[in-house]
């Protein structure tokens, strides 16, 4: 209907807005075996920086 019609039309002008120069996507698959990969990823960095000496 002519609701329809309006949302379609400002959303060209909404999504022009979003634009940006530098433009980063994650795809993430919230599967358990793709998670996991993560989660460690996570852990382990988090090892790693309470590892480092005070002063660094």
């Amino acid at each position: 209907g002519p609701m329809t019609r309006e949302a379609a039309r400002e959303m060209s002008t909404f999504l022009k807005h979003l634009e940006t120069e530098d433009n980063i996507k994650v795809w993430f698959n919230n599967k358990g075996w793709h998670a996991l990969v993560s989660f460690l990823n996570v852990a382990h960095n988090a090892i790693l920086r309470a590892s480092l000496r005070q002063d660094r």
